[in-house]
């Protein structure tokens, strides 16, 4: 087992056992956070006879193992628990440990004359008590607490107390998400350029072949010839001529599409780190995980096709060699929606 990193006692009256239970609860969410909390109450000691006895074993753990001593009251203030709070504060006095946090309920059917006086007595050791008034407010001053010396304690900042920290690594894992997506995406269109049929090379001719300088003329670019179509005469005429910019048309709407994925995506990420409870944070999560996927899998499709763009492989070239395909073109032309 991995060596605790704070080792905790939870100290009160049976009847609290709630209040020992949110202890827990919120030790068990900083463990996930810290490293391993070794958080014990009366109920995690054997039940079987001890030869010194029961209670002389609880003052043991204080004394030599706590790091911190939690002391919770509400009416009650039995002997036992007074005790242990006495061999806490002796340790303490002589050893500086350990840390002792003394918490009471501060509701009017809670206060009683045996609180009273425990108030009065720390008041006189120049000690300070925090009130709590349900088991949510105990929840939350416990947490904060325990975090505090746990920050004192390693001098460091917890990352989930960075929001900028938090929005970066989120932002991160998202980003490595899509560099990998990007890159499947990227394969994967590129693969499918080299081995599209006709019917795939029709569709892409129809929707990026332009006008000529007259009505009867088609054009098609490729990078390094220009195919002029006369669908007049049926001739088709190649032209050897470098073309750097016939791309342009192509990815302008494409970047444009894969900006706003991205833009929605990262106010996903943004929302992710927001602190929302239940189903759904769950909900949010998977949605912004979706959203990643999906704009991963488009940006690596678009960088691929700004590479090697649909018009510029080597199959739609090969289909609008043969000029018998280029009425079907014609017929079939339609505006470049992106």
């Amino acid at each position: 087992m991995e060596e605790p990193i704070l080792k905790i006692f939870v100290a009160g009256s049976k009847e609290l056992k709630d209040e020992r239970m949110v202890c827990r609860s919120v030790c068990n969410v900083l463990q996930n956070q810290w490293g391993t909390i070794l958080t014990k109450t009366y109920e995690d000691f054997p039940e079987v006879l001890s030869i010194e006895g029961h209670q002389k074993e609880y003052n043991r753990f204080i004394c030599e193992s706590a790091d911190v001593a939690i002391f919770i009251f509400s009416g009650i203030v039995g002997d036992i628990t007074l005790d242990e709070f006495k061999c806490a504060w002796a340790s303490f006095q002589g050893n500086r440990h350990p840390e002792i946090l003394v918490y009471i309920d501060k509701n009017n059917n809670a206060r009683t004359e045996a609180v009273d006086k425990l108030k009065s007595e720390l008041s006189a050791m120049g000690q300070y008590y925090i009130e709590y008034s349900n088991l949510d407010d105990l929840e939350n001053l416990v947490n904060k607490h325990l975090t505090k010396l746990l920050v004192r304690k390693y001098k460091v900042v917890k990352p989930s107390d960075n929001k900028l920290l938090r929005l970066l690594t989120a932002s991160g894992i998202v980003l490595a998400a899509w560099m990998l997506l990007a890159l499947i995406g990227g394969v994967g269109m590129f693969v499918y350029d080299r081995f599209m049929d006709d019917d795939d090379c029709l569709e892409i001719a129809s929707k990026y072949v332009e006008a000529g300088r007259s009505a009867e003329e088609l054009i098609y670019y490729f990078p390094d010839a220009t195919f002029i179509y006369n669908t007049s005469t049926k001739e088709l005429d190649v032209v050897s001529k470098q073309n750097s910019s016939s791309s342009l048309d192509v990815t302008v709407g494409k970047i444009e599409h894969a900006t706003l994925g991205v833009t929605v995506s990262l106010l996903l990420v943004r929302l992710f780190t927001v602190k929302v409870k239940g189903n759904a944070k769950t909900m949010l999560g998977y949605a912004a995980v979706a959203a990643a996927s999906a704009v991963g899998f488009g940006v690596g499709c678009v960088v691929e096709q700004m590479l090697f763009p649909p018009q510029y492989s080597a199959p739609v070239e090969e289909y609008l060699s043969n000029s018998a395909n280029w009425e079907q073109i014609a017929k079939g032309r339609k505006p470049n929606w992106f």
